[in-house]
């Protein structure tokens, strides 16, 4: 944990002696879990350049989910103190994303901003055996304090009228932060598109996941997988977002550990402090649970299918994913995946989940300023006369692996050859055309070794020069028992066939593997290797030219 070395950065004794500026009000930022520590640190930007109020973090490691959120802050710049250093200390306002901080120890009115969108899933208790609605803070804490809370919409304090009514007193409607960006962002979509590898015409599928019982990761553990293999990898990417929960209870390693066929075959995991926000700009659709980031994703008027276990994850009645459980169509495990995504984005009506958004966000556009206003109002200050920034969502950097082998499925005619390209790394749905031929091409870098023993093409993708070129030829079909080998060159491919001639193709050099693919398979339809022919894979076309060399 980055813990200050001293208590200098805590108000009162003499640590006024130190300081080059002396701000008028000092605000508490309390962090929990990695989760509400994103939000907390979203929220504090509203005093982003007012010299005239200082942020002091200290940090709460009492719940099953602190862990992560140290390197978080350390990532931050941020040096912070346990929590129990502020017992005693006065200030002007605490700030906190989490309810469960307990804050009688310390001065100080206090503001409990969201974690997610609104109230609507009962969690287990860390106080006691039982489970609570999470989000709200409870009873306990509100009562003999001067604690507030955020919110989103007036929907979600009147959800609190009935049984939490002091919770529902202690509620101010300032719109939602991350919306607001996400919406910001929305001119952005291309450019987030392009930084994730998503090419023109292709299909970008967020599948994200919420934490705990019925969530899409415990409910359908293979999905990830399973997309990442029965869509075509030519005209599909597929992003897995999950909950920080997920990543802090289990760790990294053992995550990445579970996921790794599924990144082998090209799923991309965006990390929990990455930007989950830019990839729902940028998706086609978003396949998730009961979670936050199905609701934003339906927000933003994406298509949306549901995975998770409704039934078993103790979603609120009357809450937006109980309604939304109602209208969205579900992913259905004993058909075919790609049928059902397809059909889900080109039968998506825009606005369709326009009413379930509008009762979740209010003040659209204005949460950044109306949280800067009470949380000044809060302070006794008067407001910066600048309006606060409202940053576009951070350039997405997701964890991906490119795959290097391919099951390709292949119908060559006279003048041209379709394929249909799955990762190796993991089970394919088979070919959508049923007179289609198979063939697996293998990447020579590729890591698992018994690939290549069962290769139809080997190739180098890595542009080589022309003699290196022609060595490595001179050899592949020695060192693996395949039909067809092929290296990238400046000027297209080179390729040489088992038995039969080498042949220069004039393609793209980063297309040398569908060249080669298309080469074998119009060897395996009994055509000459030469000639003219369109190659045609998802959203790449383009015209190559077979001309065997010596």
């Amino acid at each position: 944990m980055p813990l200050s070395k001293d208590s200098s950065v805590i108000p009162g004794g003499d640590a006024a002696r130190w300081e080059s500026l002396r701000p008028e009000r000092t605000v508490a930022a309390v962090t929990r879990t990695f989760t509400s520590t994103v939000r907390l640190l979203e929220a504090v930007r509203v005093f982003e350049s007012d010299y005239r109020v200082r942020v002091v973090f200290a940090h709460d490691d009492s719940s099953a989910f602190s862990g992560g959120v140290p390197d978080l802050l350390r990532a931050e710049g941020i040096s912070a103190v346990p929590l129990a250093q502020l017992s005693g200390s006065s200030f002007d306002l605490v700030l906190t994303a989490s309810e469960n901080v307990e804050l009688r120890q310390v001065e100080a009115p206090v503001v409990v901003v969201p974690h997610g969108i609104g109230f609507h899933r009962y969690v287990p208790d860390s106080d006691s055996p039982g489970t609570r609605l999470s989000g709200v803070v409870p009873v306990r804490r509100l009562r003999g304090t001067d604690t507030w809370m955020t919110v989103a919409h007036p929907a979600q304090r009147d959800q609190l009228l009935a049984e939490y009514p002091e919770a529902a007193s202690r509620c101010v409607v300032t719109g939602d932060l991350a919306f607001d960006r996400m919406a910001a962002s929305l001119p952005l979509r291309e450019r987030y598109r392009r930084a994730l590898g998503v090419g023109s015409g292709q299909r970008l599928v967020a599948v994200t996941s919420t934490w705990g019982d019925g969530s899409l990761i415990e409910s359908w553990r293979g999905l990830p997988a399973r997309l990442a293999g029965e869509l075509p990898a030519d005209e599909y990417k597929v992003a897995l977002i999950l909950h920080p929960n997920v990543w802090t209870w289990h760790g990294d390693y053992v995550v990445r550990m579970w996921l790794a066929r599924a990144r082998d075959a090209g799923l991309m995991v965006v990390p929990p402090a990455g930007s989950w926000q830019a990839l729902l700009v940028a998706a086609d659709l978003v396949i998730g649970d009961n979670g936050s980031v199905t609701l934003y994703g339906a927000a933003l008027d994406r298509p949306v299918l549901l995975a998770g276990d409704h039934a078993k994850a103790a979603v609120a009645p009357g809450t937006p994913p109980d309604e939304l459980a109602e209208t969205a169509d579900r992913l259905a495990d004993g058909r075919l995946l790609e049928g059902q995504v397809e059909a889900s984005v080109s039968g998506h009506r825009s606005g369709r989940f326009a009413p379930l958004a509008s009762r979740m966000f209010a003040r659209r556009g204005d949460a950044a300023e109306a949280l800067r206003d009470f949380l000044y109002a809060r302070l006794d200050l008067p407001v910066p006369e600048t309006l606060p920034v409202i940053s576009a969502a951070a350039m997405p950097e997701p964890d991906r692996i490119v795959p290097r082998s391919f099951v390709v499925y292949s119908r060559a005619e006279e003048d041209r050859v379709d394929l249909w390209r799955f990762p190796a790394a993991v089970p394919n749905a088979g070919a959508r055309d049923a007179g289609a031929v198979r063939h697996l091409l293998v990447d020579e870098e590729e890591p698992d070794r018994r690939l290549p023993a069962n290769a139809s093409v080997v190739v180098r993708r890595t542009v080589t020069g022309h003699a290196e070129a022609r060595a490595w030829l001179d050899a592949v079909l020695g060192l693996y028992p395949c039909q067809v080998g092929a290296v990238a060159v400046a000027e297209g491919c080179l390729a040489v066939v088992r038995d039969g001639p080498r042949v220069h193709l004039s393609v793209p050099p980063d297309c040398c593997d569908l060249g080669a693919s298309a080469l074998y398979a119009r060897i395996r339809a009994g055509q000459p290797p030469s000639g003219r022919i369109i190659v045609q894979a998802g959203t790449a076309s383009f015209t190559a030219g077979l001309a065997p060399v010596r």
